[in-house]
């Protein structure tokens, strides 16, 4: 049986958690927040459909298949680039804006400060997600110095102090992970004034005075309901564990989840857990739920980070597992897969923290070489993790309990060639 680390699971979760309850301390397992990348031609891109068979008991059907829905483009860039990126913002919630920074140009050629404000790092994904943003953006032509800024979690008051002190110092970019992006608006438009762009890491700020390095969630839970409506063959009893359901990422996967299974008039979906992005608690409200609903369970969706406590209550009371649509999976969660494979069968989504880190460098590298971004938001869903690839995303000597993040193929999320349109030459 899984185990469960309450305080490891990623962290921009708990952000837009600690944002929407009232910035209260939460026993979470903490992580990021969604938004197709093509990924490398060795694992299944970013934005496409999960399915683990050649062909699917929907074909022929549109159960299984992801729908188009709006993107808020004022800008007209997301259709002029064509359908990689059209898939890419598939749906996204946030209003794409022609951004502040298109033309920006440094005041200096070099001796570049990068000022990050980051969360402490408190599990294993804050830690990787800090060091390899440390790492990379010192890597950037022309840094020589990176300073960062931690806080609590739970202290946004902090975080906003820490960004003013940045903007007080002069750095020459700062970079963030807005625990509540709406009162960095202010600050963005600060910095600008300042001439610091303020780039935001997973959780955009809606202003075109920020770059926002993001995930798509509403892409997301498309792609993970697509997914389990092919492994279910389109029929039978889906459970959907939210998160918390006044939270943005958890509203956004579930608009993803409701357009696709709208499609499957044999699929009835039944969201009435809640399991407040944290293992155990959904784990628990799982049980309650199957103790009774005797009625065999096909598959299940879950807005983040839950997936190990789904897997638990069904081994506990030794009912089949469903087919789970796993949205940022633990290298647990796919070591449990992996050992399981004749009898288990799942799609999942990740944001490897090598990425976010390396996505946030090209964006920092770009702007300070003068090539400004055309958007405010650069998004882009989870990479996507299907029987086919599993192989290639397992973390080598994780067990069924590890809470460690997952790497995967070097650019499975936003490679280089995903971004590149995005800045302008």
């Amino acid at each position: 049986m899984q185990g469960h680390d309450s305080g490891a699971p990623m962290r921009w979760w708990a952000r837009r958690r600690t944002w929407l309850v009232g910035i209260a301390t939460l026993s979470l397992a903490l992580a990021a927040c969604g938004k197709t990348s093509s990924g490398s031609s060795s694992s299944a891109p970013s934005g496409t459909t999960a399915s683990s068979n050649s062909s699917s008991p929907t074909a022929g059907t549109s159960c299984g298949t992801v729908p188009s829905l709006p993107i808020h483009d004022s800008s007209g860039v997301i259709a002029s680039l064509g359908s990689t990126y059209t898939t890419a913002y598939n749906g996204n919630a946030d209003a794409i804006l022609p951004s502040a920074f298109a033309h920006f140009k440094p005041k200096s050629t070099g001796n570049f400060t990068i000022g990050v404000a980051l969360s402490q790092p408190g599990n294993p994904y804050n830690a990787a997600l800090l060091s390899a943003l440390s790492r990379q953006l010192g890597t950037v032509k022309g840094v020589s110095h990176v300073t960062v800024l931690t806080s609590s979690p739970t202290q946004p008051t902090v975080q906003i102090q820490q960004v003013n002190q940045l903007i007080q110092q002069g750095v020459s970019v700062i970079v963030t992970e807005p625990i509540v992006p709406p009162a960095m608006v202010p600050l963005a438009a600060k910095a600008k004034a300042a001439g610091i762009p303020l780039v935001a890491v997973l959780n955009g700020i809606p202003t075109p005075d920020a770059i926002s390095v993001a995930a798509n969630s509403v892409a997301d839970g498309l792609n993970m309901a697509a997914g389990v409506a092919k492994l279910t063959g389109g029929k039978g009893t889906v459970i959907g564990v939210h998160g918390i359901p006044t939270t943005g990422n958890d509203k956004q996967a579930f608009v993803g989840f409701n357009a696709v299974f709208a499609k499957c008039p044999n699929i009835k979906l039944d969201s009435s857990i809640v399991g407040e992005f944290s293992p155990p608690l959904a784990k628990q409200a799982t049980l309650t739920w199957l103790s009774s609903h005797p009625q065999p369970v096909a598959g299940a969706v879950q807005a983040a980070v839950m997936g190990s406590g789904i897997i638990q209550a069904f081994e506990q009371t030794g009912r089949p597992q469903p087919s789970l649509g796993n949205i940022q999976a633990s290298a647990g969660d796919l070591a449990y897969w992996n050992a399981h494979r004749s009898t288990y069968k799942s799609v999942a989504t990740t944001i490897p923290p090598d990425d976010i880190a390396r996505a946030t460098a090209y964006a920092v590298s770009q702007i300070l070489s003068g090539h400004g971004p055309k958007v405010n938001e650069i998004v882009s869903p989870g990479a996507l993790i299907t029987n086919s690839n599993l192989s290639q995303w397992v973390v080598p000597g994780a067990g069924p309990t590890s809470q460690a993040p997952v790497s995967g193929p070097s650019g499975s999320w936003m490679p280089d060639h995903f971004l590149a349109p995005l800045f302008n030459g």
